[in-house]
C-alpha cells in the first residue's frame, strides 16, 4: 500500500508470518499481494540495534548502501523462472537497467522465495497523482516515463529476454533508499512470466495481463520484443485517459469458465484493433483528446516484424517509438540520467514545459 501523500511504503498488518525467516532475512510486514504471491519487507537477521540505527542515520544522509544491506523486499512464493530470469539479466559485467537487484534466493516450506531491492511505488500510483493535472502536463510527464521504460525494455530484450506482463503493478518508480537520482527511476518487476527471445514457449492469450496485451499475444505462440512495447503503448493510453472501455469486460468474466474467457479475449482483441483503424471505433472518434502521437505509436507497434520469432525485421525500432514521445531517439546512460530527471521534476509539479529538444516534437 501506499501514503499517496508520501508517495511512500506502508505496510499492511500481518498474521502468521510476522518475524518468519527466509534466509537472512526477516519478515517485517507485506508491502503487496499479488495473484500468486506476496512481497514483504524483509530486515536482515541478527544485526544489532546500533548498527541498524546507524543505517538509519546515514539513509538521511543520502547513503543508500548500508540500508540496502539491512532492508529489501522478499516475494514468497516467487517462481524458479523468475528467479533464473533476474539472475541472467544481471549475469553480464554490468547491471541491467531498469531491474532490480537480486540479493538472494532460496527454498522456504518447499517453495521458492527471492529478496531484491526494496523500491517505493507503482507506477499505477504515480498515474493517480497525475489524474488530476492538466492534460498538456500529464502528458509531458508520460513522454519522459515512456523514454525511461522503452530504454529499459530495450536492455531487457536485448539480453535474451521479453517481460511478457506489463501492467501498472509490474512497473516501480523509485529507489526507498538511494540518491535524489534515484528517488524517479523506473524498474520492471515480476518476471514470472518472462520467457527467453528467441526461442520462447508459445503463452495462452489469457497471460499477462489482458487490459494491456498486445494484439497479437491472443492468438498465442511465442511473446515477442514487439509485444512488450505494444504493451507499454496500451499501458500509456491508460495512464492519460482513465480505464479504457473494455476494461469492465475483463472484471465480469468468470475467469473458469474457459469458452467465455477465450471469447471476452477475442472480444478485446478486435476492440483494440478497431482502435488502431480509421473508421468509426478508431481512437480519433472513440477518444478524441488522446494526442495523435500515442496513437501513431500504437499503430507503429504493428508494422514491427510481422509473426517472425527472431532477426533484425522482429526487433522494435526503439528510437522511432521514442520519437513519436518526444525527442530524438532514446541515447545512452547520459540521457537515461536526463530522462528521469525530467520525469520527476514534472511528477513534482515544479517543470511545466519540456526542454526546447523535446518541447519542439510534442506539439
Amino acid at each position: 500500500k501506499i501514503c499517496r501523500r508520501t508517495f511512500d511504503l506502508v505496510l499492511y498488518p500481518m498474521s502468521g508470518v510476522q518475524g518468519v525467516r527466509l534466509g537472512d532475512y526477516m519478515l517485517n510486514g507485506k508491502i503487496s499481494r499479488g495473484a500468486k504471491g506476496c512481497v514483504f519487507l524483509g530486515q536482515r537477521a541478527n544485526l544489532g540495534e546500533d548498527f541498524i540505527r546507524s543505517c538509519a542515520e546515514k539513509q538521511g544522509e543520502g547513503s543508500s548502501t548500508a540500508s540496502n544491506f539491512v532492508f529489501a523486499a522478499v516475494k514468497y512464493p516467487a517462481t524458479n523462472r523468475e528467479i533464473r530470469t533476474m539472475r541472467n539479466l544481471h549475469a553480464k559485467s554490468s547491471p541491467c537497467l531498469g531491474v532490480p537487484q537480486l540479493f538472494e534466493s532460496g527454498l522456504h516450506g518447499g517453495k521458492p522465495w527471492l529478496a531484491m531491492e526494496l523500491l517505493r511505488a507503482p507506477v499505477a500510483e504515480v498515474v493517480r497523482k497525475l489524474r488530476g493535472r492538466p492534460s498538456k502536463l500529464r502528458w509531458f510527464c508520460l513522454c519522459a516515463l515512456g523514454h525511461l521504460l522503452l530504454r529499459r525494455l530495450r536492455e531487457i530484450h536485448q539480453r535474451g529476454f521479453v517481460h511478457c506482463d506489463i501492467n501498472d503493478s509490474n512497473i516501480m518508480i523509485g529507489k526507498k533508499f538511494g540518491s535524489t537520482a534515484d528517488r524517479h527511476a523506473a524498474f520492471f518487476v515480476d518476471f514470472g512470466l518472462a520467457h527467453p527471445h528467441p526461442g520462447g514457449d508459445p503463452i495462452s492469450a489469457h497471460a499477462g495481463t489482458i487490459e494491456f496485451n498486445s494484439i497479437r499475444s491472443t492468438d498465442g505462440g511465442p511473446r515477442l520484443p514487439r509485444d512488450d512495447v505494444e504493451a507499454l503503448g496500451w499501458l500509456l493510453c491508460w495512464a492519460f485517459l482513465g480505464d479504457l472501455f473494455w476494461f469492465p469486460w475483463i472484471e465480469e468474466v468468470n475467469w473458469k469458465d474457459k469458452p467465455r474467457r477465450a471469447d471476452m479475449c477475442r472480444r478485446v482483441q478486435l476492440a483494440k484493433l478497431g482502435l488502431l483503424g480509421s473508421g468509426p471505433a478508431s481512437f480519433e472518434t472513440t477518444y478524441p483528446g488522446l494526442p495523435a502521437e500515442l496513437a501513431q505509436y500504437m499503430r507503429l507497434c504493428r508494422q514491427f516484424g510481422g509473426d517472425l520469432d527472431c532477426g533484425q525485421a522482429a526487433r522494435p525500432d526503439y528510437d522511432a517509438l521514442a520519437r513519436l514521445l518526444g525527442g530524438w531517439g532514446l541515447g545512452g546512460e547520459g540521457q537515461d540520467v536526463e530522462d528521469a530527471e525530467l520525469f520527476g521534476r514534472l511528477f513534482e509539479g515544479t517543470c511545466i514545459e519540456l526542454p526546447s529538444t523535446l518541447a519542439q516534437a510534442v506539439k
